[in-house]
């Protein structure tokens, strides 16, 4: 399958779910696909790859060791920079803001 970033949030889960793909394989077709249009888009400001194969590679390593990983494993997402992540700046696409982190931010996906 050459255009896995085609795929549904399903069909992307149920085949990586049955080993039919990989989770890592699904997070470089997107990031691949990701380079190809985001020069022209200019949709996603801020890209975090590293850290989008490391999930993968989680979710990999939960299937191959008989762990339930989730009902969407596998399946890559996006969040707006206007949501606070743990462990990057909140900039609401704001230069001046590259360096905010909410610390009272009561979410899990919050900055240390």
């Amino acid at each position: 399958m050459s255009h896995l970033w085609q795929l549904s949030a399903s069909e992307i889960a149920d085949a990586v779910r049955s080993k039919k793909l990989s989770a890592v394989e699904v997070t470089k077709s997107h990031l691949d696909r990701l380079h190809t249009v985001n020069p022209v888009l200019n949709a996603v400001v801020q890209e975090f790859p590293e850290e989008a194969l490391a999930a993968a590679q989680a979710v990999d390593n939960k299937i191959a060791n008989g762990e339930d990983p989730g009902s969407l494993c596998g399946v890559p997402v996006t969040t707006k920079v206007n949501v606070d992540q743990k462990g990057h700046a909140t900039t609401n696409g704001l230069k001046w803001n590259r360096g905010y982190r909410n610390l009272r931010c009561p979410h899990l996906a919050c900055p240390d």
